[in-house]
């Protein structure tokens, strides 16, 4: 649980930036906002993702609790994708929504 004072991960979308740490300053009922000299320093408290700045830009950052949270995250996705894809080998011709009710049921 994310509370005041707690160090972040913070991952950008864009892969050619690194991810980084930043510490938590306050939490409101919309948003997280966390140490950041620049104006991307807000997070829906829902999505964790970054909130546009006064100018409608965005970096795309998602916020994470910790860097295992992240790696975590990461590996669930890809078992989620190498699981789909076996099935989709065993069963060719089935469409992906045949597919995501499949591993829908499985999980």
């Amino acid at each position: 649980m994310i509370k005041v004072g707690n160090r972040v991960y913070i991952v950008p979308d864009d892969t050619r930036n690194t991810p980084y740490y930043r510490t938590v300053v306050s939490i409101g009922r919309k948003y997280i906002t966390v140490d950041d000299n620049s104006s991307y320093n807000r997070f829906y408290v829902q999505t964790r993702r970054s909130v546009d700045d006064k100018n409608g830009w965005n970096p795309r950052l998602t916020l994470y609790e910790s860097e295992r949270d992240y790696q975590i995250m990461l590996e669930i996705q890809y078992g989620r994708c190498e699981l789909i894809s076996k099935i989709q080998n065993k069963l060719p011709n089935t469409s992906l929504e045949k597919l995501e009710q499949i591993y829908k049921l499985i999980l």
